[in-house]
């Protein structure tokens, strides 16, 4: 919500400090997490830690589309997508 405000602000630094905290949120949760670790132990947990992160790299993606429009149109041809209009979340929760 508070990203979208800024951007039709036009504050585009304080856009691109929301994306680059939730990058940061992002890189916490898979360290605190740990999914290498968890695999061994409980394959079902492992597979809503990677589903979590899958959909935060593409949600990011999205977000960072204004800043970095060619990595993101790359991201979006390594994930098979055409665009971020083709998201779309699975349901594991």
């Amino acid at each position: 919500q508070q990203y979208h405000s800024l951007m039709e602000d036009i504050k585009l630094k304080d856009g691109l400090d929301r994306v680059l905290n939730l990058a940061q949120i992002g890189n916490q949760f898979w360290s605190q997490t740990q999914p290498w670790k968890v695999m061994k132990q409980d394959i079902n947990a492992t597979k809503k830690i990677t589903n979590l992160a899958g959909s935060l790299i593409i949600t990011l993606a999205s977000l960072s589309e204004p800043f970095l429009p060619n990595t993101t149109a790359s991201l979006y041809q390594q994930l098979n997508m055409i665009s971020n209009k083709n998201i779309s979340f699975p349901t594991l929760f």
